[in-house]
Order: C-alpha cells, then sequence, then structure tokens
C-alpha cells in the first residue's frame, strides 16, 4: 500500500503544477483578450487545451491507483475520496497528500473564477462586435430597401404595416 500512497502523491503533485500552468495560461489569455491579441488568444488556447488533456490523463491515473488500494482492502469501492483517505490514515506521507490536496483545491478554485471571467470577456467583446456591425451597417443603410415599411424595425420609422406576409 506505501507504493500506491507514494504514486497518489507523485500524481498530485504533478495534478498541482498541471492546474498552476493552466491558471497562468488563464491569466494570459485574459491579458490577450483585453489587447485584442488574437494570435496569442489561440496560441493560449491551444496550450490551455494540451493542459486540459494532460490534467485528464493524470486524473484517470489517479482512478486507476485508487481502484488498486479499493482492491487491497484499503478502501471500500465508490465511498472513498482523497479526503476520506486522509481522514483514515496518519503519517508523513499522509501530511503531504493533504497539503497537495489543499493546494489543488485552492487552484482550482481560482482556474475557475479566472475561467468566468475570460468567458464573460470573450462574451462581452463578441456583443460589442455586434453591435458595431450593426451600428456600421445602419450608418451604411439609412433607407430602408425599397422604401418598404414592414422590412424596417417598426419602432425606427413609428409606422404601423397594414398589410404583412408573415403566416
Amino acid at each position: 500500500m506505501d507504493a500506491e500512497i507514494r504514486e497518489l502523491a507523485e500524481i498530485l503533485s504533478r495534478e498541482q503544477e498541471v492546474y498552476q500552468k493552466y491558471l497562468e495560461l488563464l491569466t494570459e489569455q485574459q491579458r490577450y483578450l483585453m489587447n485584442n491579441d488574437v494570435k496569442s488568444v489561440k496560441t493560449t488556447t491551444d496550450l490551455i487545451n494540451h493542459l486540459a488533456q494532460e490534467a485528464a490523463d493524470l486524473e484517470s491515473g489517479r482512478a486507476r491507483v485508487m481502484n488498486r488500494l479499493q482492491r487491497l482492502g484499503a478502501l471500500k469501492p465508490g465511498q472513498d475520496t482523497l479526503a476520506r483517505i486522509l481522514e483514515k490514515f496518519k503519517g508523513p506521507q499522509f501530511d503531504e497528500l493533504e497539503k497537495l490536496k489543499e493546494t489543488l483545491l485552492d487552484v482550482h478554485s481560482k482556474i475557475k473564477e479566472q475561467s468566468t471571467r475570460n468567458e464573460l470577456l470573450i462574451a462581452n467583446s463578441m456583443q460589442m462586435i455586434a453591435n458595431t456591425m450593426q451600428y456600421i451597417h445602419e450608418i451604411n443603410n439609412p433607407q430602408v430597401t425599397y422604401n418598404n415599411p414592414s422590412a424596417a424595425k417598426r419602432d425606427s420609422l413609428h409606422q404601423k404595416t397594414l398589410i404583412s406576409r408573415t403566416i
């Protein structure tokens, strides 16, 4: 069981490194989004996707170790989490796991927060682009085509349509 605990600690340590780098890339991505640096946004997005795959691989490895611990009888199938393992066992190797767990939870929380900010920036940028395109269209096309009031926004002409072709 000691080998499994050491392997679990190693996996958690690597996960923490991956998540820390993920957070750094999200922060960089935010800076690039604010500066409208599309090329750098694409580059960081590709790196983020690579790290997400690496994190998924590490999570699979962690699940395999947990399954081995279950087969050894150290854990109950489907009921034990890392927190429960740490509650059951004591010792220096478990203290290291506890620190890694706390660090992972902290970094994960920061990643979630930064990711939400970046998504909001992207959504706001897309809305600003759509609004700008609409303004440009209205400036370049002030008249409704064929002066057809039903093709225009009703509020903009303050006219009611007598006949409508909509069904």
